[in-house]
């Protein structure tokens, strides 16, 4: 049940509207009886992503029912780091969603998810080798301004291929360091 509510949440990231709504609303579905028979963090952690993923879809007008959804995936993030507190890919797919969330908002709300991401990608980079993270450390250092820091995260990444996979939405987040020369 799991593997088929990841691959209905996966082919909704190729579809957009009522499509992609249906689609992970349908893995959101299979993912909490999933959890209903065996609640494992995998099983948390993606049915809080396909949540995620619907909070994003949402429209600017649909902001109150976007943050009900975030609220909702980081309580199952939470659910799911509370059960293992080893598992990166989790903590670093909620600091992603709160990244996610971040950029609708403004100012000090904006200002204030964007940290508690920093807080949670750093409480994991240490210790991991991961490229995602490194890639994702860059990105909140970039969305804070941190320019500095957000180049040496990204210098980790030379020789591996995270930015040629990276999405138009992910490189995005690199917008305020891409005038610098060393970005080049």
């Amino acid at each position: 049940m799991h593997n088929w509510a990841c691959f209905l949440s996966q082919k909704a990231q190729t579809k957009a509207g009522e499509e992609a709504e249906t689609l992970l609303t349908e893995a959101c579905r299979m993912f909490a009886a999933a959890a209903e028979i065996k609640p494992k963090p995998i099983i948390l952690s993606s049915w809080a992503e396909a949540v995620s993923f619907r909070a994003v879809a949402k429209s600017p007008d649909e902001s109150q029912e976007a943050d009900a959804l975030f609220k909702e995936s980081y309580e199952l993030f939470e659910k799911a780091l509370l059960a293992t507190t080893q598992d990166a890919e989790t903590a670093r797919n909620w600091a992603l969603t709160l990244m996610a969330q971040a950029k609708r908002k403004e100012g000090t709300e904006r200002d204030a998810l964007l940290l508690d991401a920093d807080i949670r990608l750093r409480s994991i980079a240490a210790g991991d080798d991961s490229p995602q993270t490194w890639f994702a450390m860059a990105r909140v250092c970039s969305l804070l301004r941190k320019d500095v820091e957000c180049r040496k995260w990204l210098d980790k990444l030379i020789g591996t291929d995270i930015l040629i996979k990276a999405t138009k939405q992910q490189m995005a987040d690199l917008d305020n360091v891409t005038s610098h020369k060393w970005f080049a």
